[in-house]
């Protein structure tokens, strides 16, 4: 059975009003507490595994079980730490390898990712709910059309930022890092192996002032040291890496390299015998 685009858009404004609902509440009644939007989304999720069951819905990947033929690595960091290009020399030396990989890039050029980029060139994403549920939103499309795919295909799944930049860059504008990282959990498949590639703010900074793509709250000092120590929070996770980005690019790659090797060796050689 085909997707139903309207059941899966009905799923997906779930989302906006659950996002949007506290500020709405509490300008009428300011008793009810933001966990509405906790309670929102559940029903959103409730509705996305009915959805699943009856056939309008593409299969989530943590909403029920699925047998995860490929590897997702995501590769993180604050602006400046050369995760585009450490993606890039990644996917060369996968290939030259022989081993099928796809790079993808989070916001997308999709609708949603495209209103990311719109919204924070002319200063517009001044509430970091609103910031959030576009990002979710964006996310959502990428795991159906382009994440779930690729790994039910058996590929290697290289993620040029993924849900772990929301914990940290909404994480250092107020919102709890640890619901982020719930409510992305619920539809967003769980990195094999995260990257964390780390540099000092001001040095971040110098290399991307030239960049026209990061602008407004991004360009704060100060901020992006709270969203630092949330990555590097992060990076004591079992299934996380971090690793010093300020070393000469070559470096920065076999480090990499190495971690995938130490981490995830055995299920490559096991997926690519």
């Amino acid at each position: 059975m085909g997707v139903d685009e309207g059941a899966v858009s009905t799923a997906e404004d779930m989302i906006r009003i659950a996002m949007a609902m506290p500020d709405a509440l509490r300008s009428d009644d300011a008793g009810i507490s933001s966990t509405t939007t906790s309670w929102l989304i559940n029903i959103f999720i409730k509705m996305q595994k009915r959805l699943i069951c009856v056939g309008l819905y593409p299969l989530g990947a943590n909403d029920v079980p699925m047998a995860r033929k490929g590897i997702l690595i995501s590769v993180e960091g604050i602006d400046g730490t050369g995760k585009t290009t450490q993606v890039r020399l990644l996917m060369e030396r996968l290939d030259k390898l022989g081993i099928d990989a796809v790079a993808l890039k989070e916001p997308t050029q999709g609708r949603y990712g495209e209103e990311i980029a719109r919204l924070a060139s002319s200063g517009g994403l001044e509430d970091p709910r609103r910031e959030l549920e576009l990002f979710m939103l964006d996310r959502m499309e990428d795991v159906r059309e382009n994440i779930l795919p690729a790994l039910e295909a058996g590929k290697v799944v290289i993620m040029d930022r993924y849900y772990q930049s929301n914990i940290a860059y909404q994480g250092a504008r107020g919102l709890d890092p640890a619901k982020i990282k719930e409510e992305n959990e619920k539809f967003s498949p769980v990195p094999d192996l995260i990257i964390i590639l780390d540099v000092d703010p001001g040095i971040g900074m110098a290399r991307v002032s030239s960049r026209r793509d990061v602008v407004g709250h991004f360009e704060n000092e100060a901020y992006l040291r709270k969203v630092r120590e949330l990555f590097l929070r992060i990076g004591e996770s079992p299934n996380a890496v971090v690793i010093d980005a300020s070393a000469p690019v070559e470096e920065v790659h076999r480090r990499i390299v190495e971690a995938i090797e130490k981490k995830l060796g055995g299920r490559l050689r096991q997926v690519y015998h």
